[in-house]
């Protein structure tokens, strides 16, 4: 199974497990520790190798991971187990998109010419939370190639304001005429 639908399927059962209690933010952050700690070159390196004794590596997380609760813990032994650290990355990302569809929260990635200020940025998420109905958190970057205007990407939506897409459809007009 390709590491990315691992990673869907391992995010979505500790959701639910997450449901259960709607400690999800307590999930969240153990998750990122989860995987702050195993993308440490040394960490990885012992608890991807085949032949480090399984008592080895559960040593590792309990001493690097003292403070991991039971079921987080046996977590990612599940994931040693199976291999499925190399998904970590995947987990974390897709049970984060599900908190944010669980809380009604889009994520957009705005790319803009110039950097926006908080009054810039405030007004971008404001017109963009009308436009999905739902609160906007913006992940901002720089690009000076679209030479003015807004590129958002909400989920599989794209919204191109930029005048560089604006002139190269004026440049297409001009050349079928």
């Amino acid at each position: 199974m390709a590491k990315g639908s691992a990673g869907r399927r391992y995010a979505r059962a500790v959701f639910e497990f997450a449901s259960q209690n709607g400690d999800y933010d307590k999930w969240l952050q153990d998750l990122n520790d989860i995987r702050d700690f195993l993308i440490d070159e040394k960490v990885a390196a012992i608890i991807r190798n085949p032949e480090v004794p399984f008592e080895r590596k559960k040593a590792m997380i309990d001493a690097g991971l003292p403070d991991l609760e039971g079921l987080r813990r046996n977590f990612v032994y599940v994931l040693i187990e199976r291999r499925g650290i190399e998904s970590i990355d995947k987990i974390v990302a897709e049970f984060q998109r599900l908190l944010n569809e669980r809380r009604g929260v889009a994520v957009a990635e705005v790319i803009t010419a110039v950097p926006l200020d908080e009054a810039a940025a405030a007004r971008v998420a404001d017109g963009l939370a009308a436009l999905t109905g739902k609160q906007v958190t913006l992940r901002c970057s720089v690009d000076p190639s679209i030479i003015g205007g807004i590129v958002a990407k909400i989920g599989d939506k794209l919204i191109n304001g930029s005048v560089a897409d604006r002139l190269a459809r004026m440049r297409e007009k001009l050349c079928q005429a």
